[in-house]
């Protein structure tokens, strides 16, 4: 999928390689896509959307890391922990 970040009015979205926006600016943070899916920030809280900007894990952590042959760091309250592409904790969150 060719896309670039795009911000609007203080919101980052996605284009798709035409320029057209593909997926609408509505988070603070919008990252580009590894293993289909892209970290999002919304509200201070990270989550994961899929390639049609579908919510696909919610926001719930306080930092997230790119997918890596199906794993991503996440840390939930200074405790950092791997997730699956489903969003469910692999490696519980440790100190």
């Amino acid at each position: 999928m060719d896309t670039a970040i795009s911000i609007l009015d203080e919101k980052e979205g996605y284009l798709d390689k035409n320029g057209k926006l593909s997926i609408a600016a509505v988070c603070e943070y919008a990252n580009y896509f590894s293993e289909s899916l892209a970290t999002v920030t919304s509200s201070g809280i990270c989550g994961y959307i899929d390639t049609s900007g579908n919510m696909i894990i919610e926001p719930q952590f306080d930092e997230a890391g790119d997918f890596h042959e199906g794993f991503a760091y996440v840390e939930e309250g200074g405790k950092c922990g791997y997730i699956d592409t489903t969003g469910n904790m692999v490696i519980a969150p440790q100190p």
